[in-house]
C-alpha cells in the first residue's frame, strides 16, 4: 500500500508476520483492521474491569493503532481523493 511514491507502508504485525510484507491496499488494510480489533480485545491492553490498570506500555501501543490507521487515511487521500471528489463526499474527508 503506498501513499504516494515517497511512501509505501509494508505490513508485520510483529507476532504472525515478523517480516515485512508488500502487500495491496486491500491487503493492508484487511491485516490492520483484524490486528486493530485484537488490540482493542486484549484485556492486557484495555482492561474492561474497574480497578485494573492500564499497562505501562499503553500510549505506545494506542501510538501505533492510530499511526497505521492514519496511514489508511493517507493512501485513500493520496490515491483515490479524484473518486471521493466525484462522489461530492471531499468535504467528509477532510473534517
Amino acid at each position: 500500500m503506498s501513499a504516494g511514491p515517497k511512501y509505501e507502508y509494508l505490513w508485520a504485525d510483529g507476532h504472525s508476520i515478523k517480516t515485512p510484507l508488500k502487500v495491496s491496499a486491500s491487503e493492508y488494510i484487511d491485516f490492520l483492521m483484524a490486528w486493530v480489533e485484537n488490540q482493542l480485545n486484549n484485556e492486557n491492553l484495555f482492561p474492561c474491569q474497574l480497578g485494573v490498570p492500564f499497562p505501562k506500555n499503553f500510549l505506545n501501543v494506542v501510538k501505533v493503532i492510530f499511526k497505521r490507521l492514519f496511514r489508511v487515511y493517507a493512501h485513500i487521500y493520496h490515491t483515490h481523493f479524484q473518486h471521493i471528489m466525484n462522489l461530492g463526499a471531499e468535504y467528509h474527508l477532510n473534517t
